[in-house]
């Protein structure tokens, strides 16, 4: 045991949907709890405004009744592509919302759960369609500076740059430009 050295400090949180689902503290785990490593959050009690924000919105479907459930939902997916701009962890999101909604709602199948959150409404909206544009020039561009960088360290001339990347002269001089001043 001494010579077990942790790297990095540690704490968790325990989520419960109110005080009566929480079983207690278990004898073998009473010394985490004493500690403060691990400690209670009863969702019921956090204020509204904690809740109507992502991740824990999702957690907020574990509090719903049966009739507000579907509501919620809705309004995580209304507000996802704001909250979360990145495409693949919508994905993730969607998928987690749906194992939620199908426990929560047993009666349903996957399937019906599915097809009535379809997402063509959210990636069709003005919002997500800016966002997606604005997160395939920033890729775009990340990957112009990586190409730059490379041929550059090869002492490539500005002209081949160019050709390789698609952009103009200007444009490949204001990005090494750019990436001489973040080096600085």
């Amino acid at each position: 045991m001494q010579q077990y050295a942790p790297t990095n400090d540690w704490r968790a949180v325990v989520f419960f949907p109110n005080e009566s689902a929480d079983p207690g503290v278990h004898l073998h785990y009473r010394e985490l709890f004493e500690s403060g490593r691990l400690q209670r959050v009863y969702l019921a009690n956090l204020p509204k405004k904690y809740l109507e924000k992502f991740p824990l919105n999702l957690l907020k479907i574990s509090i719903d009744s049966k009739k507000k459930v579907l509501a919620t939902a809705k309004t995580i997916i209304r507000k996802l592509p704001e909250q979360v701009p990145n495409e693949k962890q919508q994905d993730t999101i969607v998928e987690l919302l749906i194992s939620l909604l199908v426990s929560k709602l047993p009666q349903m199948s996957r399937k019906e759960i599915t097809k009535m959150f379809d997402l063509a409404d959210v990636k069709k909206s003005r919002f997500y369609r800016e966002i997606a544009t604005e997160n395939k020039r920033e890729g775009r561009q990340q990957r112009d500076r990586e190409i730059i960088k490379a041929l550059l360290r090869k002492k490539m001339p500005l002209r081949f740059i160019s050709d390789v990347t698609g952009l103009t002269a200007k444009q490949v001089r204001a990005l090494t430009k750019d990436l001489a001043e973040r080096k600085n």
